[in-house]
């Protein structure tokens, strides 16, 4: 009798233990799935949003940046214009990256100098208008 219940027993306790093991491996199996799944939404929404945006965000900086030294040059109407354009066409992309707002706006601290807005444009036209020589200790 005693060997008919150790033998059940341990029966038993195998059969737990094969029970325990498969829901852990099942568990773990899904536990792999779903870290895959979210690599692969983090991975999805770098390369088809995050990435795009910046890049866009480069380009339209660099034209900017082109268009403003185009204005320092050679200040007319038509320089400054194309310089505002620019502004605004590089603010589309800067405020979509707002959305996710890490890299180069966190890490650099580059959000309180490029985001301000909306800008006081009459006090910008009377500094421009002004004789006052734009050095950058008057601009600070």
């Amino acid at each position: 009798m005693k060997v008919a219940c150790s033998c059940s027993l341990a029966l038993l306790i195998i059969s737990c233990d094969s029970n325990t093991s498969q829901t852990q491996t099942s568990q773990t199996s899904s536990e792999a799935t779903a870290d895959n799944l979210e690599l692969a939404v983090v991975n999805d929404f770098a390369t088809q949003v995050i990435i795009p945006t910046y890049q866009q965000l480069a380009t339209e900086a660099d034209t900017l940046l082109t268009r403003v030294n185009t204005f320092v040059e050679t200040p007319t109407a038509e320089t400054l214009q194309a310089a505002q354009e620019a502004w605004i066409a590089a603010r589309f992309p800067w405020e979509q990256g707002e959305a996710f707002a890490f890299g180069p706006a966190d890490s650099f601290g580059y959000d309180a100098d490029l985001d301000d807005w909306p800008v006081n444009e009459t006090d910008v036209n009377a500094i421009l208008n002004s004789n006052d020589e734009l050095t950058p200790e008057y601009v600070v």
